[in-house]
C-alpha cells in the first residue's frame, strides 16, 4: 500500500538529513511533545459529511525546521520589535474521511458530497509572542483509495456498532495533495482575542477569521489548537502551573477550493436526467420518476416499474413498510411469474425486504436492467435508457462533484486542561455545509474533538 507520493517522502527525508534543525535560544527541558487528536460525529448521533479525523503530532519547542525557516524570518523582519518567547516545530500525520448522508446507497448519491479520504504528512512551526502566535504548515499527501478510508472506517463502525457505509467503491479518485497554511492569533487580554487562517492548496484554499473568548485559569498567551485543521503548536506553561479554561469561537470562512467535493471542472453532462434523489421525500425525485414512466414499457405493473426505477436510478432506497405492502399487492394482482421475470423472488426480497443497513445487490441491478429492456420493442428507447443507466453508474463514479458554497460559518466551544506536561481538550464544532445541498439535507454538521498530549 502506497500512502504517500514518493516525492513527499523524499522531500522530508532530504530536509532532515541535509538541513539540521537549529535551536532558537530555548531550554530543551521537556521540550518534546506528542499529541493525538480524534474527531468524530458519532458521539452526536450523526454519521455524515466530515465523519472522522485522526491526527498524530510530534513537536519540539527548541528547534526550527528548515523548510519553514525563511517564512519565519520574513515575518520577524516585518515586525522587528517582536521577540519570540517560545517556539514549536512539529511533524504530523493526518487522516480524514468524508461520507454522504445516505450511507446505504451503493451508487453515487447525487446532491450529496462524494465519499472521500485523505492522508497527509506535514511539518509545522509556531512562534509565540507575549500576546500572539504565528504558525506555518506545509502538507503533502494523497487523496483516494490509497488513503484506505474504507479499511479505517470499518473497525470504527464495529466499535460504535454503526451500519457500514455501502458506497466506498465510488470514492473520489487518487490525487496528489499539497498545502501551505498560515495561522495568526492575537489576544488583547487573556480572555479576548481573534484568530485568522489562510490555506493554500488543491485540497483547501480558504480564508477564515473569528473572535475567541476564554474563561478560566489562563496561563498561555494564546489558545492552543482547537481542531485537526488548526496547526498552532502547544505552548508550554511554567512548571507547577495549571491551566484550565473554556473557549468559545465563531466566525465566517471564505473558501475557493475544496478537494473533498470532487473536481467541478469534470462535472459530466451538467445534471443527469435521472439525478439520484431520495425519491419518496423530494419533488425532484417524483418528477424524475414521472419522466422515467413515460419511457418505460407500459405493459409492466406499476409496482415492478417503481422497484426497477428505485434500483437503477434512485440508489435502491428501501421503501417504507406500508409502501412495500402496496408494491407486493400490486405485483400479486399483476400475476408476474418467475418464468416471465427470472429470479423475481430474489429481486423482491432484495429490493423490498432486505436489511435496511445494506445496499441493493449488484445482482438486483442486473435483474432490474434486464426487466427494463426485455419488454421494450423500441430499440432507440432501449438504447436511451441504457445510456442513462451507464451515465449514473459509470460516469458519475469518475466525475461526480457537488457545487462549493464559498461562504461558510463555524461555531466552536470546548474545554482545555494542562498541567505538569499533560495536555487534554474536548471540543464541539458546528459548521454549515461546504456545498449547496438538496432541500432534504440538514444545512449544518457537528462533531466532537478529543485531544490528549504529553511533554517529555
Amino acid at each position: 500500500m502506497v500512502l504517500f507520493h514518493k516525492y513527499a517522502i523524499c522531500l522530508f527525508i532530504f530536509g532532515n538529513l541535509l538541513f539540521p534543525n537549529i535551536a532558537i535560544g530555548q531550554t530543551k527541558t521537556n521540550s518534546e511533545f506528542i499529541k493525538l487528536t480524534w474527531e468524530n460525529d458519532v458521539f452526536l448521533l450523526s454519521d455524515r459529511e466530515y465523519t472522522n479525523g485522526l491526527k498524530l503530532d510530534y513537536g519540539d519547542r527548541s528547534k526550527s525546521f528548515f523548510l519553514l525557516r525563511p517564512l519565519q524570518s520574513g515575518f520577524l523582519r516585518l515586525f522587528p520589535d517582536a521577540k519570540p518567547i517560545q517556539s514549536y516545530t512539529g511533524y504530523s500525520l493526518t487522516h480524514s474521511m468524508y461520507t454522504p448522508v445516505d450511507l446505504y446507497a451503493a451508487s453515487v448519491s447525487f446532491g450529496e458530497r462524494p465519499y472521500s479520504s485523505q492522508i497527509l504528512l506535514g511539518t509545522n512551526s509556531t512562534l509565540f509572542f507575549q500576546r500572539s502566535s504565528f504558525a506555518l504548515e506545509l502538507q503533502l499527501g494523497r487523496q483516494g483509495p490509497g488513503a484506505e478510508g474504507k479499511k479505517i472506517q470499518e473497525p470504527i463502525h464495529r466499535v460504535t456498532k454503526s451500519a457500514y457505509p455501502q458506497g466506498w467503491s465510488n470514492e473520489l479518485p487518487t490525487k496528489n495533495l499539497w498545502g501551505l497554511n498560515i495561522n495568526y492569533k492575537y489576544f488583547w487580554t487573556d480572555w479576548i482575542g481573534f484568530q485568522s487562517q489562510v490555506n493554500l492548496g488543491n485540497l483547501d484554499t480558504s480564508v477564515s477569521v473569528a473572535p475567541i473568548f476564554r474563561i478560566g485559569r489562563i496561563r498561555s498567551p494564546v489558545t492552543h489548537a482547537f481542531e485537526q485543521k488548526d496547526f498552532t503548536g502547544n505552548f508550554q506553561i511554567a512548571a507547577g502551573e495549571t491551566e484550565s479554561y473554556i473557549y468559545i469561537s465563531m466566525g465566517p470562512k471564505f473558501q475557493f477550493i475544496n478537494g473533498t467535493l470532487g473536481n467541478p471542472n469534470s462535472r459530466f453532462f451538467s445534471e443527469p436526467l435521472y439525478a439520484e434523489t431520495t425519491m419518496i421525500k423530494t419533488n425532484d425525485g417524483l418528477k424524475n420518476y414521472l419522466i422515467y414512466e413515460t419511457l418505460s414499457p407500459k405493459e409492466m405493473p406499476s409496482g415492478l416499474n417503481f422497484l426497477i426505477f428505485n434500483t437503477l436510478f434512485n440508489k435502491g432506497a428501501k421503501p417504507s413498510k406500508s409502501l412495500s405492502l402496496y408494491f407486493i399487492e400490486n405485483l400479486r394482482q399483476g400475476r408476474i411469474s418467475s418464468e416471465e421475470y427470472p429470479y423475481i423472488e430474489y429481486f423482491l426480497y432484495d429490493t423490498v425486504f432486505r436489511d435496511g443497513t445494506k445496499g441493493v445487490s449488484d445482482l438486483s441491478k442486473l435483474l432490474a436492467l434486464y426487466y427494463l429492456i426485455k419488454e421494450e420493442p423500441n430499440v432507440n428507447k432501449t438504447l436511451f435508457l441504457l445510456s442513462l443507466y451507464y451515465q449514473n453508474e459509470v460516469n458519475a463514479k469518475d466525475n461526480y462533484s457537488v457545487p462549493l458554497k464559498n461562504v461558510q460559518g463555524k461555531f466552536q466551544m470546548g474545554y482545555v486542561y494542562q498541567k505538569s506536561g499533560i495536555f487534554t481538550a474536548i471540543g464541539l464544532e458546528i459548521q454549515t455545509l461546504e456545498y449547496n445541498a438538496g432541500s432534504n439535507i440538514l444545512p449544518f454538521h457537528r462533531y466532537i474533538s478529543f485531544q490528549v498530549g504529553r511533554s517529555f
